[in-house]
């Protein structure tokens, strides 16, 4: 935590009233204004309403159960005769929900200890209907003006002195910027990425999650592998030369 703290807050004394409190020998938990703050990256969250146990019950649970009592054709069949004169049999969900009573979380648990296969098609199936939480979803948050926020991002940038002194600082403001504009597209930066066996640095690399777009295209329509993108960002009063780029070729 401590870490991560550090490395997106520049400077929070006396803005956050923020601390750590040591929970474990080898842990400790973020606490500002006296409560317990969790960070999670944003593009591991989601308010999908598909990933339930009720849509995991009444979908996937109960499915099998009607296909394991047609199988067997179990009291629970019922014969139904449509126009065309054709017969059908069925088993209907209310009478399983009346017999099983599924919804339970100790009944859930055990018909996945059970059944992990079927948990496993209803998991897959939701990872696919499922997409990160969107920086417009943040916007809606109380209290959050995305014309205020972006003002402190330029004011910041403006504020930090060219030099090689501020270049850390800049680096992390420069990634900050970047991860917000192109979310959810690029994730999980990392500043000063080691390359050939530690003799040189990327300044900034992002991961490619692209899922449509100009970063999605570059693999799947322009056939080049980029499963990362790399960024060189130098706080420099003079001109940028051929040599400091030369990581990037």
């Amino acid at each position: 935590t401590r870490p991560l703290v550090c490395f997106h807050f520049i400077s929070y004394e006396g803005v956050y009233r923020l601390h750590f409190y040591r929970s474990t020998p080898h842990d400790e938990m973020l606490v500002i204004e006296e409560r317990v703050i969790l960070l999670v990256p944003k593009g591991a969250v989601s308010f999908s309403q598909r990933y339930t146990p009720d849509v995991y019950c009444r979908h996937f649970v109960l499915n099998f159960h009607q296909n394991e009592h047609l199988r067997l054709l179990t009291p629970l069949v019922k014969e139904t005769r449509l126009k065309s004169g054709e017969i059908k049999w069925e088993v209907f969900k209310k009478d399983l929900i009346e017999e099983l009573h599924p919804f339970r979380k100790e009944y859930l648990r055990e018909f996945t200890r059970n059944h992990p296969q079927i948990f496993n098609q209803f998991r897959q199936q939701a990872k696919n209907q499922m997409n990160s939480i969107t920086d417009d979803q943040l916007e809606d948050e109380p209290g959050f003006s995305i014309e205020e926020f972006v003002d402190y991002l330029k004011d910041r940038l403006t504020a930090i002195v060219p030099g090689t002194n501020t270049a850390n600082l800049y680096h992390t403001h420069i990634m900050g910027i970047l991860e917000y504009l192109f979310y959810p597209n690029l994730v999980c930066p990392v500043k000063e990425q080691e390359i050939d066996e530690g003799r040189k640095r990327i300044d900034i690399s992002f991961e490619n999650a692209a899922k449509s777009g100009f970063f999605y295209n570059l693999h799947s329509v322009k056939q080049i592998p980029c499963s990362y993108i790399f960024v060189e960002c130098k706080n420099y009063s003079r001109d940028i030369t051929r040599s400091c780029l030369k990581t990037l070729h």
